[in-house]
């Protein structure tokens, strides 16, 4: 359920120190109807963020190399996530559409959690966006709630295996709605410039900054409570 998968990954930031704020700017949009939750991608911290924030359930694709992991494979198919061969394109569209399916035959408004970039930015910055999210939009007729991830990079970048504490912003921004784009190339626009805005116009300077004392003293309490 949404709850659980909510407590585990909420979990797992707190034992690695990672305090999250969540902002959101239409939160009763969730749960109306199944949309793409398309999201900037820089690090391991973002699914986590998601799994923990978001207030429906969602399905999402990993590679397949993270299925290959025991105990967290378990919890990957456990929580609705599919693999996908980043290099087999036709097996990438096959598994995307699944996940697309999945979640429609859900009536409680489970969503679809998909990076555009298709991969970690190694940057941290946004990368060009694949065109695969945009079919699925445009087959099933989708609106897209975009997330913005403010800070995870700088606690976990591409090759890091332990996050850093810190804080970390996750943005909710308003629903593109589907008429709002004539095509593919014009929703992928749409979607990178209202991403692009969010993190321009309204960066919050704290993010990835150490954690307080206030948050630490709760991450060990989390621990002291829940592990002995």
């Amino acid at each position: 359920s949404v709850y659980l998968k909510q407590f585990i990954n909420g979990g797992v930031l707190k034992l690695s120190g990672v305090e999250l704020i969540s902002e959101f700017s239409n939160k009763k949009y969730f749960g109306s109807e199944c949309c793409l939750l398309p999201f900037s991608h820089s690090s391991s911290i973002d699914l986590f963020a998601i799994a923990y924030s978001c207030p429906v359930s969602q399905v999402s694709l990993g590679k397949w190399e993270l299925f290959l992991i025991p105990f967290f494979s378990w919890l990957l198919i456990a929580f609705g996530a599919f693999p996908v061969d980043r290099k087999d394109r036709g097996q990438a569209v096959k598994a995307l559409h699944r996940a697309a399916m999945a979640a429609l035959r859900d009536k409680s408004g489970d969503s679809i959690a998909i990076s555009p970039e298709g991969t970690r930015s190694k940057s941290g910055l946004l990368v060009p966006f694949k065109k695969g999210p945009f079919y699925i939009w445009e087959e099933f007729r989708l609106s897209i709630s975009p997330i913005v991830i403010i800070g995870a990079y700088e606690l976990c970048p591409p090759g890091r295996f332990m996050f850093n504490t810190g804080r970390v912003y996750i943005r909710y921004l308003d629903p593109i709605k589907h008429n709002e784009a004539k095509s593919r190339d014009h929703m992928s626009i749409l979607l990178r410039r209202a991403m692009l805005q969010s993190i321009l116009t309204n960066c919050p300077l704290d993010a990835g900054a150490e954690i307080s004392s206030y948050v630490t003293i709760q991450t060990y309490a989390y621990i002291l409570i829940n592990f002995i």
